[in-house]
């Protein structure tokens, strides 16, 4: 093959003018089609702090000390590029294929020293007797090269070449921002002949080159009934990265167009869909207060995509008409909706929209619920906390186990210290695991004193419980579970007994510093972590011997957890103790960036006081195409 699978679907042919959808069929190809640039987000929300994986715990066994974060610096072997340059001057065309495929991948990969071969490359492209494969593989390699001294060329191949080399060089000539592909893109939005992928990609084009003189033909494009529904939208969002006026003007022809009689009352199966569909993406485009309310009603719409579409515009013009909206969204069977209800709630900032994100803390759908109890975190901050601190407590106590896990999270991330009695009974009487969770996470944040003897004794059941599971070839997927369960709580209430120096907790931890000791590895981390910090400066010998002998654990068959040797080294490093800088250096290595090392290399310069150097790795990147002969 010559072209990876990423090069097919760039060149996926897209053959039919016009998509005969209905129903339920329609309304998914609607939601694909405004989804790239408008409709509402299907993961969690990019807030501070917030990661898509962000469950709101938090290990700060991870971020004491802090690590670098080393990468392996990139070297290039260019020694096969020698043989490329012979490669392209024979004439198969396989040969020739395969090298401008190694060019590039080569080149995204990037090697440098790949300009050489433009003078050939260009020459392949320009031969107008050279296979079309072969001519499409060497504009491939420009394009990733990313040379612009190659535009006109590749314009006249684009010119004269099929749609694989149009979808191929457009982009790059977009983005090159290249003028004098405007009169072709132009030509070809406008033709009556033109291939609608051509004539979409030429549409898209226009919008990258920023020109305005290509607002009239986009416009026309947009408000042509009997365009593609995907080429009108990509006019719109054209039109819209051009900055043209009369958007919502545009807006209302569409809606004369579809013969909608009043606004928001399309649903999934009606013919209008497509032009409302339109309509709202030009209403949101054009983000001006007159097409506000047209948009609040959209937002009532019965048919998700329009709903979101709207939402998303008063949104994103920080309309309070979004907040009006919300609570019709509140319950909705669309999550993505619901979503947008919770941001609308925290845009506008109310008692009435603290006691709307509560709801949510117990929404099905996760993104939702990590959505909501990041915004109540936010909006505990100011002026509403005590607002948010009566919210969280009564859904500690009447709300679902999905919701009484959340407004733990929010109660120690707002640290409401007069919580800890409810968050105490959480933590020893709920029924669920997970609310458990979420509980310890909350003490381990509020770091109170007069807890720590209950929460130790909690922590003693616990692991109990934990050792009384079966292990290995005996063990079910549930009591799996439930150990990694009972070890995530452990984890959070060992690095608390460890973050506060709680010493009466020693025992309990050097418990799970052996590696067959039945406890799940996070629970055994976090215990040598503690240790280590309970007793800092205190060179306790047998506890020494006992943490280098989980460093040095490397069996072939049965080798010790990463995790556990990171914690060991940083936990040697914080005794001080001496009689560990022999296996501490041997795993420091030089080209070796891993976490281990780096651990190894903190404790070093913990207990020396000078700090080793910084690893230096790095990683060779060769294409085997035609290596070099030793």
């Amino acid at each position: 093959m010559v072209f990876t699978r990423k090069d097919c679907k760039e060149m996926l042919p897209q053959r039919r003018a016009s998509w005969r959808l209905g129903g339920i069929g329609l309304a998914m190809w609607l939601l694909l089609a405004a989804g790239r640039a408008f409709a509402a987000p299907s993961g969690p929300p990019s807030l501070p702090g917030f990661t898509p994986v962000d469950r709101g715990f938090g290990n700060i066994m991870w971020r004491d000390p802090a690590l670098p974060n080393l990468r392996p610096a990139q070297k290039y072997n260019v020694s096969a590029q020698a043989n490329w340059r012979l490669a392209l001057q024979q004439p198969d065309s396989l040969t020739r294929c395969r090298t401008c495929q190694a060019l590039t991948e080569s080149a995204r990969a990037g090697m440098p020293g790949l300009g050489q071969f433009m003078p050939q490359l260009v020459a392949i492209i320009q031969n107008k007797k050279a296979d079309a494969v072969l001519r499409r593989a060497a504009a491939h390699a420009i394009v990733a090269m990313n040379d612009s001294s190659a535009a006109g060329t590749l314009l006249r191949a684009d010119s004269h070449g099929d749609w694989h080399m149009a979808l191929l060089c457009d982009a790059a000539l977009a983005r090159w921002h290249f003028q004098s592909a405007l009169p072709l893109w132009l030509a070809r939005v406008n033709g009556t002949l033109t291939n609608s992928v051509v004539r979409l990609s030429a549409v898209k084009a226009l919008g990258k080159l920023g020109d305005k003189q290509a607002i009239t033909a986009l416009r026309q494009v947009a408000l042509a009934k009997r365009r593609n529904l995907q080429v009108r939208l990509a006019a719109l969002q054209s039109l819209y990265a051009l900055h043209a006026t009369g958007m919502s003007a545009i807006a209302a022809h569409v809606l004369g167009l579809a013969g909608v009689q009043a606004l928001g009352t399309v649903r999934v199966n009606d013919v209008a869909v497509g032009n409302a569909l339109l309509a709202v993406t030009a209403l949101v485009e054009s983000s001006r207060p007159g097409t506000l309310n047209d948009l609040a009603v959209w937002a009532g719409s019965a048919n998700a995509a329009l709903a979101s579409l709207a939402m998303q515009g008063l949104l994103r013009a920080h309309s309070p008409l979004a907040g009006k909206a919300a609570p019709t969204l509140l319950h909705n069977p669309d999550s993505a909706l619901r979503r947008l209800a919770a941001e609308a709630f925290l845009q506008q900032a109310n008692e009435p929209s603290v006691e709307a994100l509560s709801t949510l803390l117990g929404d099905r759908r996760r993104f939702v619920r990590w959505y909501a109890r990041h915004a109540l975190s936010t909006l505990g901050t100011g002026s509403l906390r005590p607002r948010v601190r009566q919210a969280v407590e009564r859904v500690l106590v009447r709300g679902n186990a999905l919701a009484r896990r959340q407004a733990a999270l929010v109660a120690g991330r707002l640290k409401f210290t007069t919580l800890q009695s409810r968050l105490l009974d959480v933590l020893r009487h709920d029924s669920s695991l997970q609310v458990r969770l979420g509980a310890a996470v909350a003490f381990r944040r509020l770091q109170l004193v007069g807890t720590l003897p209950a929460l130790l004794a909690y922590a003693q059941a616990t692991a109990k419980a934990s050792a009384l599971l079966p292990t290995s070839v005996h063990a079910t997927t549930a009591s799996l579970q439930r150990q990694t369960d009972l070890g995530s709580q452990l984890s959070q209430l060992f690095q608390l007994f460890g973050a506060m120096r709680y010493a009466p907790a020693q025992p309990l931890l050097m418990r799970l510093i052996p590696k067959h000791s039945p406890y799940s590895g996070t629970a055994r981390a976090a215990a040598v972590w503690a240790l280590g910090k309970i007793n800092r400066g205190n060179s306790n010998a047998a506890l020494a011997q006992q943490l280098q002998g989980r460093l040095n654990d490397l069996s072939l068959l049965d080798p010790e957890l990463d995790s556990v040797r990171i914690m060991s080294a940083e936990a040697l490093g914080r005794m001080g103790s001496k009689s560990a800088l022999g296996i501490l250096r041997s795993y420091y290595l030089n080209n070796d960036p891993s976490r281990v090392c780096l651990a190894c290399r903190w404790a070093i310069g913990r207990i020396t006081g000078k700090q080793p150097a910084l690893p230096q790795a790095s990683v060779v990147y060769s294409n085997q195409f035609l290596p070099p002969t030793q």
